[in-house]
């Protein structure tokens, strides 16, 4: 989005193709690439099923990441009767790019749902480090959710 920033990958080399990942990926063949990418963008999207289906359409793995609502803190907040506002989401509920809020169990549940096969998940604190913690209870411990998927019907 940050034209600056494109404009800075683009000198370094890296090849940037700009769009919104809401309007899909028809740009791109089915099996154009190897691994898609989206980091903490998941809850911003109109449809997060979509686009990760999209994702795996035109990559055989798709790897995401998203901030997990399930996490004490965020729970506490909402308990006291306030959206959450934690280190992994710091905005405020009326300036949040977040729309679609979360949680592991709920990110599991519609890969289970959609035929998509969880290959590897990192569960991590703040500081993008796991523990006993994120392994013992990971919906509640949870700060950051890294997943790598496949799709089932690719695999055939």
């Amino acid at each position: 989005i940050d034209e600056d920033e494109i404009a800075a990958a683009v000198a370094r080399g890296v090849n940037v193709i700009q769009g919104d990942v809401d309007d899909g990926l028809q740009q791109f063949a089915t099996g154009s690439f190897d691994f898609v990418v989206m980091t903490q963008a998941l809850q911003a999207l109109q449809r997060p099923d979509l686009a990760i289906g999209e994702m795996l359409r035109v990559g055989r793995t798709a790897i995401v990441t998203f901030p997990n609502f399930g996490h004490w803190m965020a729970r506490i907040d909402v308990l006291g009767g306030r959206m959450p506002r934690t280190r992994t989401m710091p905005d405020n509920w009326y300036d949040s790019d977040n729309i679609h809020l979360c949680t592991v169990r709920d990110f599991e549940t519609l890969c289970q749902d959609n035929g998509w096969r969880i290959t590897r998940r990192n569960l991590l604190n703040h500081d993008h480090q796991d523990g006993w913690l994120q392994r013992f209870s990971p919906n509640l411990f949870t700060e950051i959710a890294v997943y790598m998927l496949e799709s089932e019907q690719r695999r055939i």
